[in-house]
């Protein structure tokens, strides 16, 4: 449970500056903040009220923190508060007879499920526990049931057994008038999730409420997510009956009609990328009367997430990555000889996190947004897709943060790459401008267009490189979708394998050539900037090439060895590089911007989490510590108390700054 720390912040004077004899006000870190984020969006089993969770920053004298509250509109078309204001709540759970809701709240130390009373507007804690994933109402409403864990590790006063340092999450079920738990599943395996939230709970109930499926997993680590299997509780007598199953299997949710459990699965191939459940999955089907399995046809990008069933148990409801749409809905029949069918058209990003579809499956809650609007809380019937917004929680925009474009190049071995461009308002076509090239993470993600008065976002946490904060400084921003990019079919996000900072980095750099060529982009004035598996390709660019005038890394692997024995993904680069360091650890050498620190010339701005256990903080240091030796240009920022995506809203706050900051200070002129 991350702790929310009290932050001084740094102070910045780029709100205003005189230019040719007027007064620009940029698009600052409090712009960026001000306006609300929509979180779930469920409609009630009837469809007739939404709830819908609103997040939004406040200003308090100890700084800034987040505030998230539960709404509910209901059929008359008004809206009230149903959260009390000093509770931090969220994935709102409607009962099956549609009085009350479940609701989690997430304390300092510990997490809870709250119960409120639709009618009587009354709310009251009913379960808490050091850490609750997700949960599900059974059918009949009488219980709930969680998946947690209710322990600490071995004390930190002894030496710990590493090996034996875990607790599996189990599931475990409440009684409404209940405040004590019991657990269903054992504490030998861990209930394993690969979308955690409301579509992934890592288990489901059965229609009639007799049974549980769940997806478990030796240990609740990264790494043994891709060898988790299926079982079956049946509750009355708590026998247990396993699925038999090749590859791994998660997400199970039972059809309407109780006769088919889908689930997620990969080919388990340690060979290939394929084993990386990020690369490629399919949806398949458990026939529940003889435990038999199957695939269905799959999706243009062939790694899809199931959103539900639909009515009829014929056909289930995927959402998958498509190109800089960002995501689109299909509908995926039980037949594996049907063809998929696309269910949405969307002209806007639909954020996956807020996604849900209601216990009748006939109603679709979701948060939506458009490059110059910012999000609302929006359903859709879920047998044909029709935008329809219940949420008015934005102010009136005042400022047009600009434009995007979809543009299209090619790579130096001939390959098509897709990219984003942003541009200003004021954008002139005959002039050159700064640039700044944005390289996604993952390497499995993709650009989308979104909101451009926002950042890249995943619920309350932020990678802080800001769309109209810096093109409101006068830059603009390149968002390239190279290949091991997502939304372009598995052969294409497969074409980086054994391949990492090869043909990827040419893709970038080939798309930047583009842009100046087109006279586009100032080749004077070029910088880049990325997180994750974007921060690496930063600091691997910078080793490769002196043509960018200021470089920004947050939270990026430098070393490629010692990054593979201290991640909690120890597979990850195996999957990418084809073996572990140990077969191989020339490529990896060739693969790491560490061994060629000595090339950087590129003013360097470090930002990292203090408790970034994906990408240890140790990558940062290394890379830090190289250049300061060399007394090169570098700065590094430590984020106290804070993993791999800052979500603490003044560290958010003042990354926003730190990037503006260097960015302005190293690559415009020093007169504006």
């Amino acid at each position: 449970m991350k702790k929310h720390l009290l932050f001084i912040l740094f102070s910045f004077a780029f709100l205003n500056s005189s230019f040719a004899n007027n007064t620009i006000r940029y698009y600052s870190a409090d712009d960026v903040l001000s306006f609300k984020r929509i979180g779930n969006v469920i409609p009630s089993p009837d469809g007739k009220k939404i709830a819908f969770t609103v997040m939004q920053i406040q200003s308090t004298p100890a700084g800034k923190k987040w505030q998230s509250l539960i709404y509910i509109k209901v059929e008359n078309g008004k809206t009230f508060l149903l959260t009390p204001k000093q509770l931090h709540a969220s994935m709102p759970a409607w009962s099956p007879d549609g009085k009350q809701i479940a609701f989690f709240v997430k304390n300092k130390t510990t997490q809870a499920i709250w119960l409120a009373d639709v009618l009587k507007k009354t709310s009251r804690k009913w379960v808490e526990f050091n850490d609750i994933a997700a949960f599900r109402w059974s059918p009949d409403g009488n219980t709930l049931a969680f998946v947690g864990t209710d322990k600490n590790k071995q004390s930190t006063s002894v030496p710990t057994d590493v090996a034996k340092n875990y607790i599996n999450a189990r599931v475990y079920q409440i009684g409404k008038n209940s405040n004590s738990p019991t657990a269903l599943t054992s504490d030998s395996v861990s209930i394993s999730s690969i979308f955690p939230g409301t579509l992934d709970a890592g288990f489901d109930f059965s229609p009639n409420g007799k049974s549980i499926v769940y997806a478990y997993q030796v240990r609740p680590e990264a790494q043994f997510s891709d060898s988790a299997r299926l079982a079956i509780m049946n509750l009355s007598n708590r026998k247990i009956t396993s699925i038999s199953y090749a590859d791994s299997a998660n997400q199970p949710m039972y059809s309407p009609d109780g006769k088919w459990i889908a689930f997620h699965s990969h080919p388990n191939d340690p060979e290939k990328l394929t084993n990386n459940s990020v690369i490629y999955g399919q949806t398949c089907l458990v026939k529940t009367s003889d435990l038999t399995t199957h695939c269905l046809a799959n999706t243009f990008d062939e790694n899809p997430m199931i959103v539900g069933w639909n009515t009829d148990s014929h056909h289930l409801i995927v959402l998958d990555s498509y190109k800089t749409n960002g995501f689109e809905l299909y509908s995926v029949n039980i037949d594996p000889a049907m063809s998929v069918k696309q269910f949405s058209i969307l002209d806007g990003y639909l954020d996956p996190l807020s996604l849900t579809i209601n216990s009748t499956h006939s109603v679709l809650g979701f948060s939506y947004e458009t490059v110059k609007n910012p999000p609302e809380a929006f359903i859709s019937a879920a047998d044909h897709f029709n935008l329809m917004q219940i949420s008015h929680v934005q102010s009136p925009a005042t400022k047009n943060p600009g434009d995007v474009k979809i543009i299209n190049w090619k790579s130096t071995d001939n390959t098509s790459i897709e990219g984003l461009l942003i541009t200003p308002a004021d954008y002139n076509p005959k002039k050159k401008y700064p640039l700044l090239v944005m390289v996604h993470g993952g390497p499995a993600g993709a650009w989308p267009k979104r909101y451009l008065g926002g950042c890249e976002e995943y619920g309350e946490s932020f990678v802080p490189g800001c769309f109209f904060n810096l093109t409101s400084h006068g830059f603009i921003l390149f968002q390239p979708n190279p290949r091991g990019s997502a939304g372009y079919g598995k052969t294409f996000r497969m074409a980086n394998f054994k391949d990492f900072g090869g043909g990827d980095y040419r893709d970038i750099m080939s798309g930047v050539d583009y842009l100046i060529q087109e006279n586009i982009a100032d080749p004077e004035r070029l910088a880049i900037f990325g997180w994750s598996y974007g921060g690496y390709m930063t600091a691997w660019a910078i080793t490769q090439t002196h043509r960018f005038k200021a470089a920004i890394d947050g939270d990026g692997l430098t070393d490629l060895i010692s990054f593979s024995g201290t991640t909690d993904i120890p597979f990850y680069l195996t999957q990418y590089l084809g073996s572990p360091f140990w077969n191989n650890s020339q490529l990896y050498l060739e693969r790491s911007p560490i061994s060629f620190v000595k090339n950087i010339t590129t003013p360097l701005l470090i930002l990292h989490g203090e408790n970034d256990h994906r990408v240890p903080l140790s990558q940062a240091r290394e890379l830090y510590s190289a250049l300061d030796l060399q007394h090169k240009s570098v700065k590094m920022f430590i984020a106290p108390d804070t993993g791999h995506v800052p979500d603490d809203a003044n560290i958010i706050y003042q990354n926003i700054n730190e990037i503006q900051d260097w960015l302005v200070a190293h690559v415009l002129p020093k007169k504006r």
